[in-house]
């Protein structure tokens, strides 16, 4: 193709005057070109390429004439042509299979006249065709149209299969019918269970071939209606998100890809949410960054923009390789969630808990909030809580409806408080920083330094929260302001200004739910000069208080002698308190559950044998074996408690205390046999070198009595049909009979090796039931279990 045609006169008025026809209503341009045109010209010639364009020239201008839609029509270059046009539609999302179904009509017309024009072609034309909606204003005019040409060849340039075909005739319709449908999964607070907003699903047509989310966005995005299709689902979420309470948050999805599209123009969203009477502020757009940012100034803009007005941003598939720390840093996301491909196997990956730990400390950094996606076991929703994430959705906790209940789903509420209250008794860190929050002052900016030196002076505060009509900004620390106004030029220079010129722009802002300890490493990594200043806790920007670092010392201090206090000392387990507390607690919320009494057989004897150091050892691979068998069922919240000495007690679920009691001994079989070979066995350290014997001298309401049960006790026999919860491990047919390996059975045999014994005492109904009488009860059955030759369990109603 010639250059005097690829750029005819005609190619530089359509930026001049699009600005005219987006004022005159033009909504929709059509975009036409001749397939394979070069070899056309190739084939026939120079002139007779000449003659179909100009037949198309004529055909095209006569368009604005026939066709009622028509605002405008002609070349822009080369074998390109343009039809702008303005159609009744009451939707946006109805333009596009109107305008399509206009082109088809025109594109009978342009094929006849390109015909007539060369009758020796061998074979018919055929046409690009592809059809962009246009923005609703002329604002930046000449950027829209150039935005409108360049999605328009891409879309005419594609060669679809006659399955994509099927595909956009089906989005037009839809688009035009408005068949979407929204569904809402609930987000759930780690820290208390309560709903924090719902994030809005879109579906497509049930049994339509774009029902699937991804098929239907990935479809739109390649047809170029990725933004009516984002408007469509927003206001189909919008619509139906009738059901929020106050405080609760509605997160919607958008692409970055929507800023190119000609159509887009912010303003909409917020006009919806005040129709329907929701707030802006409570309303999060999420960033789904399925693919580079192309032009992330203009994102940037543009997510701006949506600031000001009251919105909220989050980043979505963090850890999915698609967003960016540089969309997180430039964005800072009030959330951040976390892809399900790092929350998937969290419980049983230490490098993926590891990379959700960092993530955690790395959001309080910058100021976002963790939200876990895709939790589909108690095991995920475990980590999560131990690791201080903020909140988490999935299937596990609730799956998505299109009409969530008036209440926040039972199940999931308990089950998030039910493993907080087990982290609490097994890690006494988990407090939230709010519990030694103090009150603070504030002032704003622009009050001149000299009155806030005179408050500090007087009240002996360590510090100052500085606001900016009501939003917290910063913070003055006294000494530093003294050291300021006591320099040379420092009060002359500083003390009829505004205190902002001194202020701390960059001060430690955290959510009050997030756990002391993290506050504390959060604090330790600010620059040194900074190292003890306040800490600032705030609400989703409203100001709690401020937490200084010598309450963060006094609280770990605290807890450190609290821990070092009630844990046993051999083996780090929640001791005989904790112990209480597990048991009182189900006891008086009247909840079922089973206790696990388990102690070593033989004990004595090994210990005169072996001595007392090898005897900590053995006690404290017990406490493994009774640690490993709880993590291998996260679901059933299992506790875990050291009374003293070999005695330990685990409280689980009634339907749990049989496999339990079955992996406890199994387990122990395997592995008792490494300590009881003549040869030493490899060190393990305790806490006095492991030479002396561990029994805790304080009595414990659940802690057994060696003697005889008291008068009144029921003495009715365990029946005899229930069973033995456990037996030996099977062992190769060539092993010695007593299980061991080779090795180990010629220095240990059945009789003289150390067994344990598992008594469990299932408790249906605990009402009533007071802790010593369940101590006696499980008292006599470990007498029972104990007669039993080698390790063995035991299991009795209460």
């Amino acid at each position: 193709m010639s250059e005097r045609r690829t750029f005819g006169p005609s190619t530089e008025r359509w930026p001049a005057r699009f600005a005219d026809l987006l004022e005159r209503g033009a909504n929709a341009m059509l975009f036409f070109d001749i397939q394979n045109f070069t070899e056309i010209e190739m084939r026939y010639g120079e002139e007779a390429a000449r003659r179909v364009l100009d037949a198309l020239d004529r055909a095209v201008a006569e368009l604005v004439t026939l066709e009622p839609d028509v605002l405008a029509a002609g070349r822009a270059f080369g074998d390109d042509y343009l039809v702008f046009l303005r159609l009744d539609a009451a939707a946006p999302e109805h333009i596009p299979p109107l305008a399509y179904a206009r082109g088809g009509r025109m594109l009978k017309r342009l094929v006849a006249a390109a015909e007539a024009a060369l009758p020796s072609l061998v074979d018919r034309f055929a046409f690009h065709l592809s059809a962009v909606t246009l923005p609703e204003r002329s604002e930046e005019a000449e950027r829209q149209f150039y935005r409108a040409i360049k999605l328009a060849l891409k879309l005419a340039k594609r060669r679809p299969a006659p399955e994509d075909l099927a595909e956009r005739e089906a989005l037009l319709r839809l688009l035009s019918r408005r068949e979407l449908s929204v569904v809402y999964q609930p987000i759930f607070s780690l820290a208390d269970g309560s709903v924090v907003g719902y994030e809005a699903l879109t579906r497509g047509p049930e049994g339509s071939p774009l029902h699937s989310p991804l098929k239907l966005f990935t479809r739109a995005e390649e047809e170029g209606l990725l933004y009516l299709l984002e408007k469509l689902a927003r206001e189909t979420a919008i619509a139906g998100a009738g059901f929020l309470r106050p405080g609760e948050k509605l997160f919607l999805n958008v692409s970055p890809a929507v800023v190119h599209d000609p159509a887009f123009h912010p303003g909409h969203t917020r006009r919806l949410l005040e129709a329907r009477g929701l707030s802006v502020s409570d309303t999060v757009f999420e960033v789904t960054e399925q693919q580079a940012i192309d032009d992330f100034r203009r994102f940037r803009e543009i997510i701006d923009h949506y600031r000001r007005q009251g919105f909220r941003i989050a980043v979505d598939d963090a850890g999915a390789g698609y967003a960016s720390f540089q969309t997180i840093l430039a964005l800072r996301p009030e959330f951040i969630k976390v892809d399900r491909s790092l929350i998937a196997g969290l419980d049983a990956d230490p490098v993926k808990q590891s990379l959700l730990e960092s993530f955690v400390f790395f959001a309080t950094k910058v100021g976002s909030r963790i939200i876990a996606e895709g939790v589909e076991t108690a095991g995920e929703l475990v980590q999560l809580i131990r690791l201080g994430v903020y909140a988490a959705q999935g299937f596990y906790l609730a799956r998505p409806t299109r009409r969530p209940p008036d209440t926040p789903p039972k199940d999931a509420v308990e089950a998030i408080l039910r493993h907080r209250r087990i982290l609490a008794l097994q890690r006494r860190q988990e407090d939230a920083v709010e519990l030694i929050t103090a009150p603070a002052h504030t002032f704003d900016r622009r009050t001149i330094t000299a009155l806030v030196r005179q408050y500090l002076e007087e009240t002996k505060d360590g510090g100052v929260v500085i606001t900016d009509g009501g939003r917290i900004v910063g913070l003055v620390m006294r000494e530093k302001l003294l050291q300021v106004l006591a320099t040379q030029y420092g009060a002359s220079l500083y003390s009829r200004r505004p205190i902002g010129l001194v202020t701390d722009f960059d001060p430690l802002v955290v959510d009050p739910k997030t756990p002391i300890d993290v506050v504390a490493r959060l604090a330790m990594a600010r620059p040194a000069d900074k190292a003890y200043d306040y800490i600032i806790v705030a609400d989703e920007g409203r100001l709690i208080g401020v937490v200084s670092i010598e309450a963060i010392l006094n609280y770990l201090a605290n807890v450190k002698m609290e821990a070092v206090r009630l844990a046993n000392p051999l083996t780090g387990l929640p001791g005989n308190h904790a112990i209480d507390l597990a048991v009182r607690e189900k006891i008086e919320k009247n909840l079922p559950f089973a206790l696990l009494y388990v102690d070593l057989d033989r004990f004595k004897q090994y210990n005169d044998r072996y001595g007392y150091q090898r005897g900590d050892q053995v006690i404290r691979f017990l406490a493994d074996v009774l640690k490993d068998a709880a993590a291998r069922r996260p679901e059933a919240d299992v506790f875990v408690g050291h009374i003293g000495g070999d005695d330990f007690v685990l409280v689980a679920p009634p339907d749990a205390a049989e496999p339990l009691a079955f992996d406890i001994v199994a387990a122990f079989d395997r592995g008792i046999g490494f300590y009881c070979q003549e040869a030493p066995a490899p060190m393990a350290s305790g806490r006095d070198g492991g030479t002396t014997r561990h029994r805790s001298d304080a009595a414990s309401p659940i802690d057994p009595p060696e003697r005889e049960a008291p008068e009144g006790l029921d003495r009715t026999p365990i029946p005899p049909e229930i069973p033995a919860a456990s037996a030996p491990p099977e062992v190769p047919s060539d092993a010695p009979s007593d299980g061991l390996p080779r090795s180990e059975a010629a220095s240990a045999s059945l009789a003289e090796r150390v067994s344990v014994s598992v008594a469990v005492v299932i408790v249906r109904d605990p009402r009533g039931l007071s802790t010593e009488t369940l101590a006696e009860r499980a008292a006599a059955l470990k007498r029972e279990v104990k007669r039993r030759p080698g390790s063995a369990s035991l299991i009795a109603p209460f």
